[in-house]
């Protein structure tokens, strides 16, 4: 699992530290690392045919996926 927000990197890295939830994902990437868009299409590389992998009427409100 891989946590993708548009909240800075340290804030999340702090918060899903402190509440012991980090180690169940294997990235946290927050806005420095790039746009949702952009890491989505990196977690489906060899894993999804290169077709977009979500319907963009889902894909923002308020920069979170729902």
């Amino acid at each position: 699992m891989m946590v993708v927000s548009a909240t800075p990197v340290e804030a999340l890295n702090k918060e899903w530290n402190e509440n012991g939830i980090d180690q169940y994902v294997r990235e946290i990437a927050g806005q420095e690392m790039g746009s949702i868009k952009e890491h989505l299409e990196l977690a489906a590389v060899g894993k999804y045919e290169s077709e977009p992998i979500y319907d963009k009427t889902i894909y923002r409100q308020n920069d979170r996926i729902l």
